[in-house]
C-alpha cells in the first residue's frame, strides 16, 4: 500500500480502502470535503497508486447503492459544520462523478 505524504490523504485513503463498502455517512462527507478542499484528493490518490481501480470502482458501486433516505436521516445526526452543509447535501454525487470519470478513463 502505498499512500500519500499528506495525514489527511492518509486518512481519506484508508476510509476508502478499509470502509469503501460500509457507505458511512462520516466517510462520505470527509471524502466530499478531501475532493472539493483538498485538490480532487481521490485523482491525486489513485494517480500515486496509493489506490487502485478496484477501490475506485467498489467506492462508486457502494455509493450507486446508497439509501439516499438514510443517508440523509444521518446527515441530521452528524450535524456538519454550516460552510460544508451544501458539500455534505451532495456529497454522494460528488464522490461518484470523480469516481466514474476516473473508472471511464
Amino acid at each position: 500500500m502505498n499512500f500519500c505524504n499528506s495525514d489527511i490523504d492518509d486518512i481519506i485513503a484508508k476510509k476508502i480502502i478499509y470502509r469503501r463498502n460500509d457507505n458511512l455517512t462520516r466517510d462520505i462527507i470527509d471524502i466530499a470535503v478531501a475532493i472539493t478542499h483538498g485538490d480532487n484528493t481521490i485523482k491525486r490518490l489513485f494517480n500515486s497508486g496509493a489506490l487502485t481501480q478496484r477501490d475506485i470502482y467498489e467506492l462508486f458501486e457502494a455509493l450507486r447503492g446508497l439509501d439516499r433516505a438514510l443517508f440523509l436521516e444521518e446527515l441530521e445526526i452528524v450535524n456538519p459544520f454550516e460552510t460544508y452543509r451544501y458539500i455534505a447535501l451532495e456529497a454522494p454525487e460528488i464522490i461518484k462523478e470523480v469516481c466514474s470519470n476516473l473508472i471511464t478513463h
